[in-house]
């Protein structure tokens, strides 16, 4: 099983496989917790649970390609210049 989650910091997509206690986001390199205290992380935000890697990795660009509203917390990125400039529209 694999799971397609969010960054809590950036709102990034992308996805994971079910068991893995933590991973690293790809744009603003955030550890990403995804089993605490032997639990699924209640903070963490799962949009799909799909079966082989090849279907997340077809909801993430999917997700990618249309608009969906990303939370922010930008109180721990350090170069919050250099962030913001990532979400700017073009």
């Amino acid at each position: 099983m694999w799971l397609v989650i969010l960054c809590p910091r950036c709102g990034e997509a992308r996805y994971v496989k079910a068991g893995y206690k933590t991973c690293k986001c790809f744009k603003c390199n955030y550890r990403i917790t995804i089993i605490k205290n032997g639990i699924l992380n209640p903070e963490l935000r799962v949009l799909k649970i799909v079966n082989s890697p090849k279907e997340a990795s077809y909801e993430v660009r999917k997700l990618k390609l249309t608009p969906y509203p990303r939370i922010f917390d930008t109180s721990k990125v350090r170069g919050l210049k250099k962030f913001r400039k990532w979400f700017q529209a073009k």
